[in-house]
Order: structure tokens, then sequence, then C-alpha cells
């Protein structure tokens, strides 16, 4: 099935590929900052000038009163009050700052309306003239109280929004960026691991059964027995299967069942006719991909620990339909077994369990239990595209 992918994708890919720390130098931020506030200045004063009627020399008085403002608690509260509150888990403190960057504001634009109408900066004939009047007529109490702070609380947070804006979707977008970056290389060295660990299992694979099987087949070779040759070509399937054919990320999982088929004929053979090994594959589905030798450590534990009992005993059972898979091993454990040796522990089966959370994430349901003498895992995959 194709993933469809949304306009959305390719823009939150662009920003992931976005170099943030190359391009925010300090030479870069500082430009960026004084770009933003010459734009900002500017278009404070465009409004109030074309917007307004202001005169130009009004509008420019006016526009530099809330560019000031602005910077003062822009920068207060990102490079300031942030740090020392929310980075350090201080949110009460936060909370109490905020209030205090609000009087700020309001002092800071009080005392340019009163550098303005000291120095008339010539607006008496302006309509605003008796607006600085009435600011200058104010004491700084009474502009930094509960009261005022409340009535302005709205025009201060209209003033300072834009900034805020910018400053958080930056931030945030360099902070997702990391953390995809950071996510992608994780899963770049879990993925290396798990081929790691699939080339483990070849190498943990040939050699110790190949001498086994050797073993046997030269046992057989002096009996003359006939079951040599089916052996033998058992072995090069084998061989096959762990050289070639699982140098890849998913398998036809026929291909995964042959290759456990021959590997349990071939282990069956070193134990008496009267155990009880069995291996049921019930498979009909012939397009399902699977990764390889995802179950082989667990059958190559039944055999190593398993069948020691008084009543030995080692069922396999696979089934796969409509894309589910079903696997189940099932053997005998003497009650005197040693739990550091048990099934449950190893690098085996810890390497199974991230290969499975790596490949198959939600996709999958093992369970691995053990019922005084006997050891059972249980292994469901979900591989349906949905």
């Amino acid at each position: 099935m194709i993933k469809q992918h949304s306009p959305s994708d390719g823009f939150l890919e662009r920003v992931v590929n976005f170099d943030f720390e190359r391009f925010y130098t300090r030479t870069n931020r500082i430009i960026c900052h004084v770009l933003m506030w010459l734009l900002f200045a500017a278009l404070i004063q465009a409004g109030y000038y074309f917007g307004y009627k202001f005169t130009f020399v009004t509008a420019f008085f006016f526009s530099i009163r809330l560019t000031l403002c602005n910077i003062i608690i822009f920068y207060l509260l990102f490079y300031f009050i942030i740090p020392q509150t929310l980075n350090k888990n201080r949110a009460i403190l936060f909370i109490i700052l905020i209030p205090i960057c609000f009087q700020l504001w309001l002092l800071a634009n009080h005392y340019y309306f009163v550098l303005l109408y000291k120095y008339h900066a010539g607006l008496e004939d302006n309509i605003l003239y008796s607006l600085l009047k009435q600011n200058n007529e104010k004491s700084a109490l009474e502009i930094i109280s509960i009261k005022n702070v409340i009535s302005h609380a709205f025009d201060v947070i209209v003033a300072i929004s834009p900034f805020l804006f910018i400053k958080i979707t930056f931030d945030m977008s360099r902070i997702y960026a990391a953390s995809i970056i950071t996510n992608r290389e994780n899963q770049k060295l879990q993925y290396q691991n798990v081929v790691m660990e699939k080339k483990f299992l070849q190498t943990q694979l040939n050699p110790h059964f190949l001498f086994n099987t050797l073993n046997n087949l030269y046992g057989l070779t002096i009996k003359k027995d006939d079951i040599a040759p089916e052996l033998i070509l058992k072995l090069s399937e084998i061989m096959r299967y762990t050289l070639y054919d699982i140098n890849v990320e998913e398998i036809p999982v026929q291909k995964e069942i042959d290759f456990i088929e021959n590997y349990f004929e071939m282990e069956k053979m070193r134990y008496p006719a009267e155990y009880d090994i069995t291996l049921i594959v019930d498979s009909d589905d012939e397009n399902t991909r699977i990764s390889p030798l995802l179950f082989f450590t667990f059958i190559e534990n039944a055999f190593k620990y398993g069948l020691k009992s008084e009543i030995p005993y080692l069922k396999i059972y696979i089934e796969t339909k409509e894309k589910k898979v079903y696997f189940a091993v099932e053997n005998d454990t003497p009650m005197n077994t040693d739990k550091k040796d048990s099934q449950y522990g190893g690098i085996g089966i810890d390497n199974v369990k991230k290969r499975l959370c790596l490949l198959y994430p939600d996709k999958h349901e093992l369970n691995i239990q053990e019922r005084g003498d006997t050891f059972i895992v249980e292994l469901k995959l979900d591989l349906s595209d949905e």
C-alpha cells in the first residue's frame, strides 16, 4: 500500500531538514532581532499614519513607544523569566512574575508619555495631547495598581502577542526538528542493532548446529542409512537460507516456515524416537512477509533447555492466516533448573523483544511464562497494513 502524504508532511519535513544550528548563529540572531523590531516599528508607523491619520511625527513617537515597551517585556520574558522559572520547574514563580511584566510594560509606557508631555515633541496641537496630559497627572502607583493592570491586560497582550507568536513558533520548530532528528538517529541505531542481532543469529546457528549435524551425518553414513541423503539436502537448504536468503529486511513467511521445518527435523534426529517432539504448521498465506529468524531463538532455546525432564516433550505450533501469524512453543523444564539459566533471560530473548518493538510496534503480542515444569512462549503478529 502506498502511503498518502498530506501537504503538511512536506512542510514538516522541510522544518526537520532545516539546519537551525548552522543558520541561527549569534550574528544572525542579532540581525533577525533588529530586522524584526524595525519591521514592527514600520508597520505601527504606517498604521498610525495611514489608519489613524496621525501626523508623521506623532506616528513616529507613538510607534517608538510601543516598540520600546515590547522590547523590554520580550527580552525580560524570554531571556530571564522563562529560563529562570519554567526551565527549572518553577511554574508558581512564573505565574507570579507575569503580572509584574504587565506592570513594567505599563510603567515604560507611562514614563515615555511623561517624556513626550514634558518636551512637547510637537504634539501640542494634536488631539492626543490631552491623553498625554492625563497620563502625566497619574502617579507610578496608580499605573501599577491591580485595577489598572487588569483594565489594560488585554491591551498589553495584544501588543506583545505578535512577538510571542514568532518566538514560540521558532523555538517549537527548532525543538520539534531536534526531537525528530534525535528520534531518527535512535531508530537508526536500533535498526543497526537489529541487523547485528540477525547476523549474530546467523553466526550462532552455523558453527554448533553444523557441528552437531555433521556428527549425525557421519554416524548415518557409517551405518549407510538411507536417510543420510535427505539430511544432507536439508542441511544444504538451511545453509542457503542462513547465508543468502535472509540478507533482506523481510522474506515470505513460507520461507521462514520451510527453514523451521528443516531445522526442526534435523534437531529432532538427535533425540530418541519415543520423545514427544512435534511441529504443527497451519499456513495458507503466501503473501505475508516477515523479518527473518524471528522465531529461531525461541525454538533453539526449547531444544537447548527442554527435553531434559522425566517426561520430555517439545511442541511447536505455527499458524498464518490473513496476514496474522501465531507462533507457540511449549517444552518441559526440569524443576531443579537454575533460574539464571532459564529461557526467560539471556541476551537472545532481550534482543528478540527489541526487534519486535522496533519492527512491529503495536502489532505484536509476546507472552513468555513458566508454569511449574512447563515453559511456554506465545507470539502473535498482526502484519496487516491497517
